[in-house]
């Protein structure tokens, strides 16, 4: 039954690709999907309607001989499709969803191509951008005891600009919008100074 409701889907989808299956096929199913094979211009090793059709009604067993064929065509169309649909860069998380003798792979597959665009992405940035990046994660990886929002005046014009004060238990640090502007570590202090000006 699953045979010929396969045979009928195929006639009736790809009937307008033939002149001979259009408008309607008046003949055996499985002849109406031969003559649209040879009139499409596949060869015998592309095609083996019995084997595929065989293999469908087996892809959720183990491979067999029943199924290989069918198993080994939804492998290469996955890769095919994954090729193409790659992700472009380390944010874009799009992956095609795998078939389900596939998903270990696929998973595999996703976190080798991650750690290629990471790497990828490493080799290329300035070292004044990994220098902030490595502030970044400075600033981070410590633990405030203390954070309050301060204002610096600019020395010519009295341009206000806002800071962060962080207080740690090894140093004082300044941070502009995430960017580490300066650290004083409390064992290079020698004491407090009082400027008259």
């Amino acid at each position: 039954m699953l045979v010929f409701i396969c045979f009928a889907l195929c006639v009736f989808r790809y009937k307008s690709l033939c002149p001979e299956t259009w408008p309607n096929w008046n003949g055996k199913l499985s002849d109406g999907v031969s003559t649209l094979v040879k009139h499409l211009g596949y060869k015998p090793e592309e095609y083996k309607l019995g084997r595929f059709i065989k293999g469908f009604i087996y892809r959720h067993k183990e491979r067999c001989p029943e199924n290989e064929y069918f198993l080994d065509y939804v492998r290469y169309s996955f890769l095919m499709n994954l090729r193409k649909n790659l992700p472009k860069n380390v944010l874009d998380k799009n992956w095609p969803a795998p078939p389900a003798a596939l998903v270990e792979a696929s998973e595999l597959l996703r976190k080798m191509c991650m750690q290629n665009m990471v790497w990828s992405y490493c080799k290329k940035i300035s070292s004044e951008w990994k220098h902030q990046l490595l502030q970044y994660a400075d600033v981070h990886s410590f633990y405030a005891q203390y954070a309050v929002p301060v204002t610096k005046y600019d020395r010519k014009g009295y341009k206000p600009r806002s800071r962060q004060l962080l207080l740690t238990a090894n140093s004082a640090i300044i941070v502009e919008e995430g960017k580490l502007k300066q650290r004083i570590d409390y064992a290079a202090l020698k004491g407090p100074r009082l400027i008259n000006r």
